[in-house]
């Protein structure tokens, strides 16, 4: 919550309601490479007018998705 806060921070409100499917779409994503992919792609649609929001997922990408590193099993209730 508190890295998609300070993403929206950093984006005009006009599109905080399509960045936040986009965050939910790197966090939901059904395993890493999906999850990556999703990085990517809002990478494409926010970096050119925004390129600090970008920064702030891509700098922590690694720390953003490790928990795609262990088991479904020891997520909890996500």
């Amino acid at each position: 919550m508190h890295k998609s806060a300070n993403v929206l921070d950093a984006l005009p409100k006009r599109a905080h309601r399509r960045a936040k499917k986009a965050i939910k779409e790197i966090t939901e994503a059904e395993n890493k490479a999906q999850a990556r992919k999703a990085v990517r792609e809002f990478a494409q649609e926010f970096g050119t007018k925004w390129p600090k929001a970008v920064k702030k997922i891509e700098d922590d990408e690694e720390a953003l998705l490790a928990y795609y590193d262990y088991p479904a099993e020891h997520w909890g209730d996500t």
